[in-house]
């Protein structure tokens, strides 16, 4: 399989966003790579203040804290990093931050 444009995994991550519950969890396990690693920058681009966010946005995402820092790590393992975009609210508080 070859690699796929930004804007496929962008549009991918966006579908998941909107999708419900169980399709998003069962979406979560067969992440590919390139979709993980999109997730990865995006909380290491939250977490260096590079996306705007106001005070209910950060409060929204406060749970997730100790997630987003693992994720952002270049220590973590791909394994580690996969499992927890499958916890519970994760992924869908990444990309859509509460509004």
């Amino acid at each position: 399989m070859g690699k796929r444009s930004r804007a496929t995994v962008v549009k991918d991550v966006m579908q998941l966003a909107n999708a419900s519950p169980v399709v998003r969890r069962v979406r979560a396990t067969r992440m590919p790579k390139d979709t993980v690693q999109l997730l990865c920058c995006c909380s290491r681009a939250l977490l260096k203040g590079s996306v705007p966010l106001d005070e209910r946005q950060k409060e929204g995402l406060r749970p997730y804290a100790t997630d987003l820092h693992k994720l952002a790590s270049n220590q973590t393992h791909s394994k580690t990093k996969q499992a927890i975009l499958q916890k519970g609210g994760l992924l869908r508080a990444l990309v859509k931050a509460p509004q």
